[in-house]
Order: C-alpha cells, then sequence, then structure tokens
C-alpha cells in the first residue's frame, strides 16, 4: 500500500502506459512459449543512513546524497522497482517498455517504444526513447550499486535532460570481423504528449515560467569488440529550448523587473570505454560534458540591456568491478563533477567529488542484496546576489543497503 500511494507518474502517463502495455502483453500471452514476450521486473526496498558536515540545507542538497530533491517525501527506508518488457510483432517489430519508479524519480517512463526492422542492418523506432547518450544502470540486472554515482543518472534535474523523450530515431547495425556496431540518430521532442513539458537544460523554472519550445536530436555510435570485450560509447545530444516567463522577473540589479523571453541552445558530448582487465576485474570509464549558452528578450524597456547566461558541467566517472566469485561483485567508483555558471543573473563554480564502494551478493530464489558507502564533498565559490548558492564547502557521508528480487 506504501509503494501505491507513492507511484506518482510524469504527467499521469506511467499508470496509463502500463496498462496499455498490460493489454499488450495479455494479448501476446500465448506467444510466451515461443519466445516472444520477454518481461523482467525487479523491486526491492532501499535504506539510507546520511550524516552531514554542515545542518544547513543548501550545503546539504550540494552533496548529492539519497535525499537529494527526492520526487517523493524522503524516507530513509523506501521501495523501488523497474519493468522491462519486450514483445515480439511478427518477424520485423518489437514494442519495449521499461520503467521505473523509486523515491528520487516518482514513477517514470524511460521507454515506451515501437522498432520495426526495415533489414536485416537498418530499422526504425518510435515513441518514448533513450538518447543513448550515457551508460546509467537503473535497469540492469546485475547493477552493483544502490545508488548511481554518476549525477546524470542520479540527479533528476541534470538527468532528465539527458534520459528520455518523445522521439523517432533510424538506427542501423553491421559487424566486421572484430566489431559489432550501431548507430543511431534521433529527433527528440520533450514537450510531446505531456512528458517533460517543465524540462530546460540546467535550469529549475518558477511556476511563472512557460516552455514554449524545446527541440533536441541526437546522434550516437556504439562499437563492441568481439575478441577482448571492450565496448565504446559516442554520443551527442543538441538542443534548441525557449520559454515565456509571465512574472516580474528582476533581471538586472537597479532596473525595472520585466517579462521576459529566454533562448537556449545546449549541446552535450559523451563518451565512455569499458573493458576486461582480467578474467575478474573490469573496468569502466565514463565522460559527459554540457555546455549552455542564452540570452533573453525583456519587455520593459526600462529593465536595462538583455541578459545574457553561460552554463557548463561535467562528469567524470572511474569505476572497477571485481568479480570475486558467482554470487558476489565487489565495486569503487570514483566522481568528479564541476560545474560553471556566468552571465546577467551572476555566476558561479563548483565542484563536486565522490568516492563509493560496494558489495552485492545474489542469493538463491533471485533474491539480492547490495550494501554501499559513500563518501562526497563539495567545494563552490560564488559571486551571486540573486541565487542562494552559499559559498564554501561541504561534505557527508551515507551507508546504503538494498534488498532486491528479480522475477
Amino acid at each position: 500500500m506504501f509503494l501505491k500511494r507513492q507511484l506518482h507518474s510524469r504527467a499521469g502517463a506511467l499508470g496509463l502506459a502500463l496498462g496499455l502495455f498490460t493489454l499488450t502483453l495479455t494479448g501476446a500471452a500465448r506467444a510466451q512459449t515461443d519466445g516472444q514476450v520477454k518481461n523482467t521486473l525487479q523491486m526491492g526496498l532501499d535504506a539510507w543512513h546520511l550524516d552531514y558536515s554542515h545542518e544547513d540545507k543548501p550545503r546539504q542538497q550540494r552533496l548529492l546524497m539519497a535525499d537529494n530533491k527526492p520526487a517523493w517525501k524522503y524516507r530513509e527506508a523506501s521501495p523501488w522497482l523497474t519493468l522491462q518488457s519486450q514483445v515480439r510483432m511478427g518477424t520485423h517489430g518489437e514494442l519495449e517498455l521499461r520503467a521505473r519508479a523509486n523515491q528520487n524519480y516518482g514513477g517514470q517512463i524511460d521507454q515506451l517504444s515501437y522498432a520495426h526492422a526495415i533489414s536485416p542492418s537498418l530499422g526504425l523506432r518510435a515513441g518514448v526513447l533513450d538518447f543513448r547518450a550515457t551508460w546509467c544502470r537503473s535497469h540492469d540486472t546485475d547493477n552493483p550499486w544502490v545508488r548511481e554515482n554518476d549525477p546524470f543518472c542520479t540527479v533528476k534535474s541534470t538527468s532528465d535532460a539527458t534520459a528520455s523523450a518523445p522521439a523517432l530515431q533510424a538506427y542501423t547495425v553491421w559487424e566486421t570481423d572484430a566489431y559489432q556496431f550501431q548507430a543511431n540518430a534521433g529527433l527528440f521532442r520533450p514537450k510531446a504528449l505531456g512528458y517533460a513539458p517543465r524540462e530546460f537544460n540546467n535550469l529549475v523554472l518558477p511556476p511563472s515560467a512557460h516552455v514554449t519550445q524545446n527541440n533536441k536530436q541526437s546522434l550516437s555510435v556504439n562499437a563492441l569488440n568481439k575478441e577482448t570485450a571492450t565496448e565504446w560509447r559516442l554520443s551527442w545530444i543538441g538542443a534548441h529550448q525557449r520559454f515565456f516567463d509571465s512574472g516580474l522577473v528582476p533581471v538586472n540589479p537597479g532596473f525595472a523587473p520585466t517579462q521576459l523571453n529566454f533562448d537556449q541552445n545546449t549541446n552535450a558530448y559523451f563518451a565512455g570505454v569499458s573493458w576486461p582487465l582480467s578474467r575478474q576485474l573490469s573496468a569502466r570509464l565514463t565522460h559527459l560534458n554540457s555546455a549552455s549558452k542564452a540570452h533573453c528578450e525583456q519587455f520593459n524597456p526600462n529593465s536595462g540591456p538583455a541578459c545574457t547566461h553561460q552554463f557548463k558541467k561535467s562528469s567524470t566517472v572511474l569505476e572497477l568491478n571485481y568479480q570475486a566469485n558467482p554470487t558476489d561483485v565487489l565495486s569503487l567508483a570514483l566522481t568528479q563533477y564541476p560545474a560553471k555558471q556566468a552571465g546577467t543573473w551572476g555566476g558561479y563554480d563548483s565542484v563536486y567529488r565522490s568516492s563509493s564502494v560496494s558489495w552485492r551478493r545474489n542469493w538463491t530464489g533471485d533474491w539480492f542484496t547490495a550494501v554501499q558507502v559513500t563518501r562526497a564533498n563539495s567545494l563552490i565559490r560564488s559571486n551571486n546576489s540573486i541565487l542562494s548558492y552559499a559559498p564554501g564547502t561541504a561534505s557527508a557521508w551515507g551507508l546504503g543497503l538494498r534488498l532486491g528480487y528479480k522475477l
């Protein structure tokens, strides 16, 4: 009952999508024995104990721990689930759903799409699709973490811009003697179907702001070495966004407030590689860089000069995984996440760093547990009188426990 009360969907879409997909699965149930339907459900309970160096909330929020702006009311112990379903539709089509519910995101559809193979090497996808610009583990059945370490995977205000959106995508696959390749190109419209009507890279909009345009496009290439199991991914996301703020915004200190149109262009680049170091030890290195430039059109001539805005942020994560035996995995992750803002609204620059270790064990009967310890610290400098970023340092410890079951 606790999970049912807290499962809020993004714009009400999650419950509808799950219901429609359940009907699809029911209609396709006879194909289950022929391998045409594949379902994976994971669920469980996460519990966190957090210890901060400062009591004030702004400093604590900068440390990106488990209580960082959750979609549900934060509780030290909270339920979670992930659902993956694929349904073969004849010889050329496939319907796919990936959805999740947890304290951090609430209920969310990460993918609800139809793929049609035009040929063995070329196809189209349509629906809610992944940008394929990260290597997040939220749906992995072997995820070793209680909470991932990349802010582009765990912080909702950051990850929404590079996660999923309604899209039309073309893909191609091909092989050589040594490599297997997959590439895709897509047009994404986050506002479509009411999926993410207020998503706006890097900015949390005030209630008086209305997003009038949010157009994105992406390219991604994935390469797998069939002999060494080394895998590479390169991705790009370009975005052009506009919002109108009907409130009286104090754009320039000392000038009259104004209504405004805000126009922003963003480019995000991702590079990742994973490779085996030995039979039991593997490594993964990822880097995502996002840069935005914006300007605003002001409606009050007494509001001063036009405003400008620049924002840069990047995330680099090094991860090591040691398969001690068939049931136990030990993991280490090091993260660095710098961010910098400059413009009419003032500026700041910050650096967030964290280190995490975890131990996951797979028990009999599809049960699994994970224990994670995370140490985080941040440094911020500010010359801004509008945004309430408190300068200085902060740190935190977190101990997380996960009990999970895979069905």
